[in-house]
């Protein structure tokens, strides 16, 4: 293994650490986000392991793509308030549900990587993103964005799905057309990867010292 994929495997495992250590303290949308990180690292590892002895973790990626777009749709579900009043939120994931399994089952299959998805997740969980900042602004006039942690929740999932929304969706002309290019792509999302983790760390460590009064 590379040293960059070791830092990276040492940044999710700390991230899920992290998680674990607040949970009691947490809020509701934060004890989801902190079992979306879970997952994540649960998968992370797994995925290491399938790829070894299968030579492919393609399948694991698109059952875990179904997961994660779920568990961000239920953490928006309950840090929007009006997500919250009509559980929108769970409409939403049910959504993705319905369509993940559709492009799996009839589209692009299990063992190649399901771009079609992550394009689409990339466009719920990025426009979920910037609507619970609309209503941040909307409700709260003295809103002070360094002390809510589910600002921070929520710009760490956009600066993430906003860095790796292009990569997504030209992962398989790349891999198909200019290998090469498909390489450097992996490299980009890993460091984006990384950057997110670290973020995560720095949430959770500071998550006390955070205010919850606007929600």
């Amino acid at each position: 293994m590379s040293i960059d994929f070791l830092i990276y495997c040492l940044l999710f495992t700390s991230a899920s650490l992290f998680a674990a250590y607040r949970f009691l303290k947490l809020d509701t949308p934060s004890r989801v986000f902190a079992i979306y990180v879970w997952i994540s690292a649960i998968n992370e590892i797994l995925a290491i392991f399938v790829a070894k002895k299968y030579h492919t973790n393609m399948p694991l990626y698109a059952i875990y793509c179904l997961l994660e777009f779920g568990l961000i749709a239920i953490y928006f579900n309950y840090s929007i308030d009006v997500f919250r009043k009509y559980n929108i939120g769970y409409y939403i994931g049910l959504l993705g549900l319905v369509l993940g399994l559709i492009n799996i089952l009839f589209i692009q299959g299990l063992y190649i990587l399901t771009s079609y998805f992550l394009v689409f997740e990339g466009i719920f969980i990025i426009g979920m993103g910037l609507f619970s900042f609309f209503r941040l602004l909307l409700k709260n006039d003295q809103l002070q964005l360094n002390r809510y942690p589910h600002f921070w929740f929520t710009t760490i999932l956009l600066f993430f799905w906003s860095m790796t929304f292009i990569s997504w969706a030209l992962y398989d002309y790349f891999s198909i057309k200019h290998d090469k290019f498909a390489a450097v792509i992996d490299s980009s999302i890993h460091t984006v990867g990384s950057l997110f983790y670290v973020s995560i760390c720095c949430v959770f460590l500071l998550y006390p010292k955070m205010e919850r009064r606007y929600e």
